[in-house]
């Protein structure tokens, strides 16, 4: 695990932090306190995001989005 804040996920990740608040409202990646445990709801600045699952996420939206492309799909579909 790597557990990083928002802020510092988008960074590494080059997306918004909306981006990220995003992912994990719709539950594509899960919320953790600075201990590593899944959490449901944080207090203020104990919400930590691990950066592995996070990229490994975004690389199944890209390998998605490659797989439509070259199938010769609008890229907007």
């Amino acid at each position: 695990m790597e557990l990083v804040t928002i802020q510092e996920a988008a960074k590494v990740v080059d997306k918004s932090v909306h981006n990220i608040r995003d992912y994990i409202q719709r539950k594509r990646i899960s919320k953790y306190n600075h201990k590593g445990e899944v959490i449901e709801k944080a207090s203020n600045g104990e919400l930590r995001v691990d950066l592995m699952e996070l990229r490994a996420f975004l690389q199944l939206v890209e390998d998605r989005e490659q797989h439509h492309h070259h199938a010769g799909l609008h890229a907007e579909l």
